[in-house]
């Protein structure tokens, strides 16, 4: 055990990491070990009302208040950035700060945009402010010329460099190619050391260079030295577009071991959370695809409307349409399956989801596409959306719902599952 000698201070007076998500991305020390940075809650606002959430400076050492630097109303703040801020950063020079917000300041999903902004608050630029996703992971270039940053993209979730006189119509490409990126650093070299996992690994680790993408050392890759994960590899996936209710939309689609496509399989079709979420390339320890796809199933997993990933229209085009939009799309999943994908007998198909995902498996029961499953799965979703105004986080629904219970009912009960119960075969 260590003892600590000396007083401990409290330098940020206030909440952080901000609950029940936040970790260590929440704050940051200066590279020259003078300054704090550190994202709190806004607390001039109702906390189960506003997303908004501000970043605060204050000396290493103590000796006066935080400072926000994004302050609504702050003389360098835009006036459109008023929503969550995340991953405040400091450059490697300590003479700036990058961090994400978002302009929404009651909506959790909405884009989040870069900014970069001196550390004695005199000025806040943002980048690329045009491209059409929101990144959630930022790191500064050894030499503080551009920031990297991780986003979701087309089922994946992969790594950006954004240099600093980046316009606001600058469009990024990808470094890194399939999976999700859990994390990344940038090494003395200017490398990337990339952590990542693939929905056939649970976790590979690797070095790229920025430059070319290419990679310069590959260090582990867990299906390939794991006894348990042995014989797991990209085979056991593709993907596949259909027509949704107003784009093409992505499906993924995990075979079982040994898959035989002159055979025919039962059907596990599974729906996402969020609602602004997605079906990633990625590794899960909660419901794992090729468990699923194990027991004998082909896995269908589409990412509808509201997904992340196929740009914010795509993404916000959820709101108010909780049983509309997303709901034809999985009905035009269905289709397309049943239509084409000869090895998949849908006559011996189940559905299953969580979260949201559980919200629209009720939303299913209640339609006629939950007639062409045998079972229904529905894991920690809503049955009356009414209830859900019981929660602390007002926000949400007041977001996704277009206003409140009392002066927007009507939006609450036209995607309500339990107004439907009656045309459930079993009620």
């Amino acid at each position: 055990m260590t003892n600590l000698i000396g007083n401990l201070s409290n330098v940020t007076r206030a909440e952080t990491p901000v609950q029940p998500f936040g970790g260590p991305e929440d704050y940051d020390i200066s590279a020259d070990g003078s300054t704090v940075a550190f994202l709190t809650k806004n607390i001039d606002l109702p906390l189960a009302n506003y997303t908004s959430s501000q970043i605060y400076l204050v000396p290493f050492e103590g000796g006066f208040a935080p400072q926000a630097i994004n302050a609504i109303g702050g003389a360098a703040t835009p006036e459109n950035a008023q929503g969550a801020s995340a991953v405040p950063t400091f450059s490697p020079d300590s003479r700036s700060i990058a961090y994400l917000q978002m302009d929404g300041i009651s909506y959790e999903s909405d884009k989040n945009k870069i900014y970069v902004a001196s550390t004695d608050r005199s000025s806040i630029n943002v980048l690329a402010e045009d491209w059409d996703t929101t990144p959630g992971q930022l790191h500064w270039s050894k030499d503080g010329n551009s920031v990297f940053v991780g986003a979701p993209d087309l089922g994946n979730q992969r790594i950006f460099e954004i240099p600093l006189n980046a316009s606001s119509s600058y469009s990024p490409s990808n470094i890194t190619d399939q999976g999700v990126v859990a994390d990344f650093a940038i090494l003395p070299s200017g490398n990337i050391l990339v952590s990542d996992s693939k929905i056939w690994s649970s976790r590979d680790i690797y070095i790229i260079s920025p430059r070319t993408g290419e990679l310069v050392a590959d260090l582990l890759r867990a299906n390939q030295v794991d006894e348990a994960l042995s014989g797991l590899s990209p085979a056991d996936v593709s993907e596949f577009y259909f027509q949704g209710n107003f784009t093409q939309v992505q499906s993924w689609i995990i075979y079982p071991s040994n898959f035989d496509a002159s055979q025919s399989y039962p059907l596990a079709f599974i729906v996402h959370g969020g609602p602004q979420g997605g079906h990633y390339n990625s590794w899960s320890n909660r419901w794992n695809f090729k468990v699923w796809a194990d027991q004998g199933y082909v896995v269908i997993a589409p990412n509808p409307t509201g997904s992340t990933g196929w740009g914010m229209a795509f993404q916000d085009a959820i709101q108010n349409n909780w049983g509309s939009y997303p709901y034809s799309d999985l009905v035009h999943c269905w289709n397309y399956v049943d239509n084409n994908l000869s090895y998949v007998d849908t006559s011996r198909g189940i559905e299953a989801g969580a979260s949201y995902g559980g919200y629209m498996t009720n939303w299913i029961q209640g339609h006629d596409l939950g007639r062409k499953f045998k079972a229904l799965v529905t894991h920690d979703g809503s049955t009356n959306t009414n209830a859900q105004y019981t929660t602390e986080e007002l926000w949400f629904m007041q977001h996704d719902f277009n206003g409140t219970l009392w002066d927007d009912r009507q939006n609450y009960e036209i995607w309500n599952p339990i107004n439907y119960i009656s045309k459930s075969p079993v009620h």
